[in-house]
């Protein structure tokens, strides 16, 4: 009778553990691949914020630099004539 149960334990066991092996097995490798997938799509976001906020400052130091050229170019176009003036 105890080598009975001992038996009868031993293929439960046996049983289950081989269930859970094969359970473990897949969560790790269907595991893996969602939080690869998860990180590849923080990443792209990650990404495209970076390339938003780049594309923002690329404007506005363009806006900047355009502003600073027209006023260059008007100071070019008045101080031949304030020269002219002082000198008169």
């Amino acid at each position: 009778m105890n080598d009975e149960i001992l038996k009868f334990i031993g293929n439960v066991v046996a049983y289950g553990g081989g269930g859970a092996a094969v359970a473990y097995g897949l969560f790790v490798f269907f595991g893996k691949k969602w939080i690869e997938n998860k990180f590849s799509e923080r990443l792209e976001e990650y990404k495209n914020e970076q390339r938003k906020e780049l594309e923002d400052f690329k404007l506005k130091i363009n806006t900047l630099f355009n502003r600073i050229t027209k006023i260059h170019e008007k100071e070019i176009e008045v101080l031949p004539q304030c020269w002219s003036k002082l000198h008169d």
